[in-house]
């Protein structure tokens, strides 16, 4: 045989950065310990919910919608899920992803001024 061939590397059992072994009381603590990491200050937790309140008030407001427009009443109808959607999506990125919640969070709130102004805006011709 060549002896290229017979040369191989020794096969590690665990990474180059982790030199302890893998049991299972160790993987409930990394376990945890990753878990506390991703987890969403409270101070967040109000951010994303004052964020969230003027969409999810919007059905209630229906009434007072001054566009006839059918498409317009039809989506205030749908906007409350978009924003339930919107927070749930910056408080699962909050961990790993932080300027994306904040990006959410910013596009949310243009979303709610956009919507106020295509709903309550009397547009004359």
């Amino acid at each position: 045989s060549d002896s290229t061939l017979s040369l191989r590397m020794p096969k590690r059992r665990w990474s180059n950065f982790d030199t302890t072994p893998c049991t299972p009381a160790n993987q409930t603590i990394i376990t945890s310990r990753k878990m506390s990491e991703h987890r969403v200050p409270w101070w967040m937790w109000i951010v994303i919910t004052v964020c969230m309140l003027p969409g999810l008030s919007f059905p209630w407001m229906a009434g007072l919608i001054q566009n006839t427009n059918p498409v317009v009443r039809g989506l205030t109808w749908f906007y409350p899920a978009y924003v339930l959607i919107s927070g749930f999506l910056a408080w699962q990125c909050y961990g790993r992803r932080t300027v994306m919640t904040w990006i959410v969070l910013v596009l949310l709130l243009l979303s709610h001024a956009c919507f106020y102004y295509m709903s309550f805006a009397t547009i004359e011709p």
